[in-house]
């Protein structure tokens, strides 16, 4: 594996760590919070990894 596709996992364990964590908080703002920032790690994830139509789905679902 490069040096880039250790970062890309690295960057999704932590995306993942973020979407978990976030079922775990109890407020609303909080909860939105955590998953706004699992799917911006997510799309970087993508970004790095040369997936570009993943990263494009996680765009939208951050706007969403």
């Amino acid at each position: 594996m490069t040096q880039l596709e250790w970062m890309a996992q690295g960057v999704g364990i932590v995306a993942m760590a973020f979407n978990i964590l976030s079922f775990q908080q109890k407020t609303p703002k909080r909860v939105i919070t955590f998953q706004f920032f699992g799917s911006v790690l997510f799309a970087l994830n993508y970004l790095l990894m040369g997936a570009l139509v993943g990263m494009c789905m996680n765009i939208v679902g951050i706007v969403r």
